[in-house]
C-alpha cells in the first residue's frame, strides 16, 4: 500500500514538473502577431515593411506578400521567424521608420484605393442602416481611423460583410 502511494506521489510530482516546464516555455516564446491584424492589413491592401537580416524590405504589391506572410504567420514552417512580435499600423511609409527589427509595420498603400475602401464602408453603412456609434466610430471614417481604430473598423467591415444578403437586396 505504501509503495502505491509512493508511486502515485512520484507520478504527480513528475506531471507537475512537466506542466511547470511547459508554462515556462510558453512564457519565453513571444506572442505571435494577431491574425486579425494581418487579415485586416491584407484586406485593405496595406503596404508592409519588414526587416530581414538587417535590411528593410517594403512590399506594396499583394502578389508578393507570400514570403512575408510565411515569415510572420506559418508557425512551424520553414520560413517562420518568431522574432517578429508586433504588427503596427501607421499612416504612411514615412511614419514607418524607427521601429525595432522585431516590428512589422503596415500602412494604407495608395490614397485613391484607401479612399475607395472608405467610401465603400460609408455606402455599406448607409445602405444597411448601420450606426457608426454602435462600433465606436463617428462619421466620416478617415484614414486615421483605419490606422488608430483598426479593431473598430474591422468589426464594422465584418458586420457589413455578414449582412451581405441584406446588402444584395438593397442593390436591386
Amino acid at each position: 500500500m505504501k509503495r502505491r502511494h509512493s508511486v502515485l506521489i512520484a507520478m504527480l510530482l513528475a506531471i507537475g514538473c512537466v506542466f511547470l516546464a511547459c508554462k515556462r516555455e510558453e512564457e519565453m516564446l513571444p506572442a505571435p502577431i494577431s491574425r486579425n491584424q494581418i487579415n485586416y492589413a491584407g484586406e485593405l491592401l496595406f503596404s508592409w515593411k519588414i526587416v530581414i537580416d538587417g535590411e528593410p524590405l517594403v512590399l506594396s504589391n499583394p502578389l508578393f506578400m507570400g514570403p512575408l506572410l510565411e515569415r510572420i504567420t506559418l508557425e512551424g514552417g520553414d520560413s517562420f521567424d518568431p522574432s517578429y512580435t508586433e504588427l503596427v499600423f501607421v499612416r504612411s511609409e514615412e511614419d514607418a521608420v524607427g521601429f525595432p527589427d522585431s516590428t512589422v509595420v503596415a500602412w494604407p498603400s495608395d490614397e485613391d484605393i484607401t479612399q475607395g475602401l472608405i467610401n465603400g464602408l460609408h455606402l455599406g453603412m448607409l445602405r444597411g442602416d448601420i450606426g457608426l456609434e454602435d462600433f465606436g466610430l463617428v462619421y466620416p471614417i478617415t484614414i486615421q481611423n483605419l490606422v488608430d481604430d483598426w479593431e473598430k473598423v474591422n468589426n464594422l467591415m465584418r458586420y457589413i460583410i455578414s449582412e451581405r444578403r441584406l446588402m444584395n437586396f438593397l442593390l436591386i
